[in-house]
């Protein structure tokens, strides 16, 4: 129909046969999220997202001229300067056409709220704080929030 269309999708599911055939559709972008560039963390989400895959087909679908926008998120369970370090590096290396980045955020009603709500943080009562870019940070099991905030960007 000529066309252009974006995907929401995860970048590891598929193969290389469906990127070819959804670009010759019209598929001009694709946005997925990795979370992080660090094995150990995805898995600690269990979502199932294998990071040698993501790079391969990152690669493979700029080769096809589809524009590639990755969403990482900073402050997950477990991250620390190391994996700040780790995760720059893995995006640096995929090259995407851009990045969305965002902090581990508390939302209400999810496991991770109930968390922080019982381990760290009485006050997660601001639906104003929760935004994901800006407002309200958790420290993580090795970081402040501040230096969170101070080190984690890919700039």
């Amino acid at each position: 129909m000529g066309i252009p269309w974006p995907a929401r999708r995860r970048v590891d599911a598929g193969d290389r046969e469906t990127c070819r055939a959804m670009r010759e559709s019209g598929c001009c972008a694709v946005k997925s999220g990795v979370a992080s560039g660090c094995q150990e963390l995805v898995d600690r989400r269990r979502k199932q997202l294998n990071l040698e895959v993501v790079e391969d087909m990152v690669i493979y679908l700029k080769s096809l001229g589809i524009f590639v926008h990755l969403t990482i998120t900073w402050g997950l369970p477990g991250e620390t300067l190391d994996t700040i370090r780790r995760t720059r590096k893995f995006v640096r290396r995929l090259q995407p056409d851009s990045v969305q980045q965002s902090y581990c955020t508390p939302f209400p009603g999810t496991p991770f709220y109930e968390m922080a709500h019982r381990t760290q943080d009485q006050r997660l009562v601001d639906w104003s704080d929760l935004d994901g870019a800006r407002g309200y940070v958790l420290d993580t099991d090795t970081l402040t929030a501040e230096e969170l905030k101070r080190h984690a960007h890919l700039h």
